[in-house]
């Protein structure tokens, strides 16, 4: 005897289970794309021993391959030559969450319960602190030649990590982060630390005083087609989906200019376009016996679930650098480079509210040849958080940075050793919500929900109940070392 068919649940409980299981899943595919728009472990711990070493405060006295993330138009300056490197980093910080009041817990209504507000005792994670981020290990590759062309040379630059291919982690910054992992995250620092990059460039001396040089950050975007098709709606497990992943190539642009007005003084003006790695697309999704449902209700069907993620978004910045020997074996350095945070998006492709801010980023360094084959290298940067304080519904933690580095260089016969040691200090930050915030914590119960069989209230409407893992309020900092040493031989 057939068993009777079971009518599929109602289409809200669809929407609240397929949309998450299937944009997973397409977000699982696009990880087969190896290399993101950009290394921003660049952008903490510099590129190269030396620069790291001098602050990143180098745009005006690069001097190798790194010249193509610093200012490509420094690539003249440096022979042809190969060169390697190795970057480690370890990390202590923490988020630590405000204790939260049991009165402001989501109830549980047993039947009555709204349609999509989970009670807090049926969350499957805890509200819990947040300690550490990935560390860093990572191996930058690099060259420049000039091909027999008098002022010319092409470089390339490459990062990779070592201890993984690629890191995809992608966080809700306000309550909706309750059913996934119910923490905070540095959404800003952590995961921005493990990607790939390559890049190619060129510069160019146009006369004694004036060069300018052009490099591509090659990235990918991933466009994703998924179809999926539910014989049973209350039986999941069964199912069957098809995947398409188109992934594009997207480019940043560098540009810059280095003006060597004298022997002892340089200046440099340096432009680097945003980028982000893209994943766009989406799911068609058909379930048995939706389709008369829907036709009843009148939605749609199939189901369209959209996909639109942006992973490691980087802002345009703009840095003007400046170069000044005060004895032929001391060298003095500074940067300022400003940073379009303004026009960040989160992980879902949408706008902060309140929006971050365009930060200044200074930088000093400096270098000193105490002997013709030994140099000491320090240098010093403080990086403002373009995040308002979070006092209102959304929660992206960042912090203020002060990064102190120091470093030497050996010449051994014709090769150059670099090394370098920093210490990156997030300055500790305290939030606390602020029911009069611009976008305030929303209360997920704010109509009366009453007992089916009386009519009862079971509940206050004007009480406050929220699963926001942010609220009350939270504190963040620590701090991060690294290392890095680096080669560079002539060839």
């Amino acid at each position: 005897m057939n068993e009777p068919r079971r009518p599929p649940p109602r289409m809200e409980q669809q929407d609240l289970n397929m949309g998450i299981r299937w944009t997973l899943i397409l977000a699982a595919a696009a990880t087969a794309a190896p290399f993101d728009a950009f290394a921003s472990a660049f952008d903490e711990f510099g590129a190269g021993a030396r620069a790291s070493a001098m602050g990143g405060a180098i745009t005006a006295d690069v001097q190798d391959y790194t010249a193509l993330y610093y200012n490509p138009a420094a690539l003249p300056r440096s022979p042809n030559h190969f060169g390697t490197g190795f970057l480690l980093s370890f990390d202590n910080v923490a988020i630590r969450l405000m204790k939260r009041d049991p009165r402001f817990d989501v109830p549980d209504f047993g039947a009555a319960q709204p349609v999509g507000v989970l009670p807090t005792g049926k969350l499957l994670r805890p509200r819990r602190d947040t300690e550490d981020i990935e560390d860093t290990f990572g191996v930058m590759i690099g060259a420049t030649h000039d091909f027999g062309i008098e002022n010319f040379k092409l470089g390339v630059l490459a990062y990779i990590p070592l201890n993984r291919l690629s890191l995809l982690d992608t966080h809700y910054p306000d309550e909706r982060e309750q059913f996934m992992s119910n923490q905070l995250q540095f959404d800003l620092l952590g995961g921005r630390l493990q990607h790939h990059s390559i890049i190619l460039g060129a510069g160019y001396r146009l006369m004694n005083m004036i060069s300018f040089g052009l490099a591509v950050n090659a990235g990918l975007n991933s466009v994703l087609e998924g179809r999926a098709y539910i014989p049973d709606a209350l039986r999941q497990r069964n199912q069957y989906l098809t995947l398409k992943n188109d992934v594009t190539t997207s480019w940043a642009l560098h540009a810059g200019l280095l003006f060597e007005v004298t022997d002892w003084l340089r200046f440099s003006g340096v432009f680097r376009d945003g980028s982000s790695f893209r994943i766009k697309g989406q799911t068609e999704v058909q379930v048995f016996g939706l389709e008369e449902q829907n036709q009843r209700t009148g939605e749609p069907y199939p189901v369209i679930q959209p996909v639109d993620y942006v992973i490691q978004w980087q802002p345009r910045m703009v840095a003007l650098g400046g170069a000044f020997n005060p004895a032929s074996d001391v060298t003095i350095t500074a940067d300022i480079t400003w940073q379009q945070w303004s026009e960040f998006v989160s992980h879902f492709n949408e706008k902060p509210d309140p929006q971050f801010s365009n930060t200044l980023v200074p930088r000093v360094g400096a270098e000193w040849f105490i002997l013709d084959w030994f140099a000491a290298r320090l240098g010093f940067s403080y990086i403002p958080s373009p995040v308002p304080d979070q006092t209102g519904r959304t929660n992206y933690v960042d912090n203020p940075r002060t990064h102190v580095s120091l470093g030497a260089g050996f010449h051994v016969g014709e090769a150059r050793i670099d090394l370098h040691v920093a210490w990156l200090q997030l300055l500790p930050r305290t939030v606390q919500k602020d029911p009069n915030a611009i976008n305030p914590v929303r209360d997920e119960l704010t109509s009366t929900v009453r007992d089916f069989n009386s009519g009862e209230p079971l509940n206050d409407p004007a009480a406050f109940e929220t699963n926001n893992p942010g609220f009350p309020g939270y504190r963040s900092g620590g701090m991060i070392i690294s290392s890095g040493l680096g080669i560079t031989l002539p060839f």
